[in-house]
C-alpha cells in the first residue's frame, strides 16, 4: 500500500470533478471565507500537477459548469441578482490551463469532443452550439447529441442510523475500536478490500475517520481525516483505477494505491 499526497493547499478544498476523457482531477479550492475561487488540475495515477490554483481577473462568484472532453467550463455569476444567473461563461484547456474564450450571457450545459452546447439566456434560452475550442457558433448543429455517462470513478453508498447495515458496521466498529458511528456511514468495497468513513462525537466536534481493510480484516488505513461542528459531509472519498482518492483537513488531497 502507497500513500501520497497530490495536492495541498492554504485555502479549504471544496469539491473535486473528474474528466474520463482526459483522465484529468480537477480540484476547486476556496478562499477568504469560501468567497474566492481558485482552480487546480491534476492526474491522480502518478500525482502529475499539470497546473495549480489558477484564478480567474473576477473569481467572486464563480463556479464549475461543466469539466469533461479536456475543457473546464466556469460561470461567473451576477452577485445583484436575487437568482444569480451566469453572466459569462469562461472556458479554458485542461492540458494546458491556458484561456480558451469567454461568451456572455450564455450558460453551458455540457461539452461534447467538438462543440460548447449552452443555453442563450438573452434569446429565450434556446440551444446554441459552439466551437470547442474558439467559441464561434456552429449553425450546421441543431440537436443536442446524446453521451455515455459510464465513469470509471467508484463512489460509496451511504447507510442511515436506521439501516441494517449501518446497524452491522456500528457493532463491528464498536466491537474493534470502542468507536460508536454518528448518523451515517459511507461504505465502498472492491476485490480486495473494505473502505469505511464514518463520524463519531468528541464534545461538540465530530471526527471523521477513514478505515480501509483487508477482505480478511486486516487494517490497512485508520486515520481522522477531518474535524466539523457543522455536521456529517457525503461522498468523501472514491476509487479510480483501485486508487482511494480522499480529502483531509479539508486541504489535502490524498491517494492510496490498493493494487
Amino acid at each position: 500500500m502507497r500513500l501520497q499526497t497530490l495536492f495541498s493547499t492554504e485555502g479549504n478544498i471544496w469539491k473535486i470533478y473528474f474528466d474520463q476523457y482526459s483522465k484529468t482531477l480537477l480540484v476547486e479550492t476556496r478562499f477568504d471565507g469560501e468567497k474566492s475561487s481558485a482552480f487546480s488540475a491534476l492526474k491522480p495515477l502518478d500525482g502529475n500537477l499539470l497546473w495549480q490554483e489558477l484564478q480567474l481577473d473576477e473569481n467572486l462568484w464563480t463556479g464549475v459548469a461543466a469539466f469533461n472532453h479536456g475543457k473546464l467550463g466556469i460561470h461567473i455569476y451576477d452577485e445583484e441578482k436575487s437568482y444569480p444567473l451566469p453572466r459569462d461563461l469562461v472556458v479554458m484547456d485542461v492540458a494546458t490551463g491556458d484561456f480558451s474564450w469567454n461568451k456572455e450571457h450564455v450558460q453551458l450545459l455540457d461539452f461534447t469532443t467538438d462543440t460548447a452546447i449552452v443555453q442563450d439566456l438573452n434569446e429565450d434560452n434556446k440551444h446554441l452550439f459552439l466551437d470547442v475550442q474558439s467559441g464561434t457558433e456552429l449553425t450546421n448543429k441543431t440537436t443536442i447529441p446524446s453521451q455515455k455517462s459510464d465513469s470509471p470513478i467508484l463512489n460509496p453508498i451511504e447507510y442511515v442510523q436506521e439501516n441494517e447495515h449501518f446497524q452491522t458496521f456500528e457493532k463491528f466498529l464498536e466491537k474493534k475500536f470502542n468507536h460508536v458511528p454518528f448518523k451515517s456511514i459511507e461504505y465502498l468495497e472492491t476485490e480486495k478490500n473494505l473502505i469505511l468513513s464514518y463520524y463519531i462525537k468528541s464534545g461538540k466536534i465530530l471526527q471523521q475517520f477513514l478505515l480501509v481493510l483487508t477482505r480478511e480484516g486486516n487494517v490497512l488505513y485508520h486515520e481522522i481525516i477531518g474535524k466539523s461542528e457543522k455536521g456529517v459531509g457525503l461522498d468523501t472519498f472514491m476509487i479510480y483505477e483501485n486508487v482511494l482518492l480522499f480529502t483531509k483537513d479539508q486541504n489535502q488531497l490524498i491517494s492510496i494505491d490498493l493494487n
